[in-house]
């Protein structure tokens, strides 16, 4: 069998300090995708978009698996001549592939912690210049958003870019000031993220 993609392969490290540690920039391997429902002439696009995203490291696989919301039920919005879509996007862990990550982002992070991966998380998320319906032709650009509305203590970010057309999948860092936050997410610290706020 074929490696998946090296999951550091693309880490950007232009720029940085002598000492500076870099993103923790994940690249990923799309398989085994699957597209649900219909684009249909009249009504609405049900098509679905899931798949799992999976790499290579020194210490083995590692992975996730994700499902997009159906195309209509993201909310598309303009503003300023930026189009975003706002909707749901749910990680499923897919065993030791997901345990393995969730321990390359304590390692990297420097974060304590031995325990299994979360098993499922529903996240907000929003498609920064462009649109849900667009995913068989184009990459798609999304952010996730993790918190309780209550408690900002726990709220994190980060990106997660989709690109059917090559296959491949992104995990990105949006701030160094998320990642105990995120690593809690994925641990199941922090049980589920409120998405009511998208309706």
């Amino acid at each position: 069998m074929t490696p998946y993609v090296d999951a550091f392969s693309e880490i950007e490290t232009d720029g940085l300090a002598d000492g500076e540690q870099p993103f923790c920039d994940m690249t990923f391997d799309l398989v085994n995708h699957i597209i649900a429902g219909h684009r249909r002439l009249f009504g609405a696009d049900e098509r679905a978009l899931s798949g799992n995203a999976m790499a290579s490291t020194p210490r083995g696989e590692i992975g996730f698996a994700f499902k997009m919301a159906p195309v209509h039920l993201w909310r598309q919005q303009s503003n300023d001549g930026l189009d975003t879509a706002w909707g749901c996007i749910t990680i499923t862990s897919v065993g030791e592939p997901t345990n393995r990550l969730l321990q390359e982002y304590r390692g990297w992070f420097g974060v304590e912690g031995d325990g299994e991966a979360v098993n499922t998380l529903i996240a907000a998320a929003v498609i920064i210049g462009g649109s849900a319906a667009t995913f068989e032709a184009e990459k798609l650009h999304a952010k996730l958003f993790l918190h309780h509305a209550e408690d900002d203590a726990t709220y994190a970010e980060v990106y997660l870019n989709i690109d059917l057309p090559a296959s491949r999948v992104e995990l990105k860092e949006k701030d160094v000031e998320y990642r105990a936050q995120l690593v809690s997410w994925l641990q199941g610290s922090c049980g589920q993220p409120d998405v009511e706020w998208l309706q």
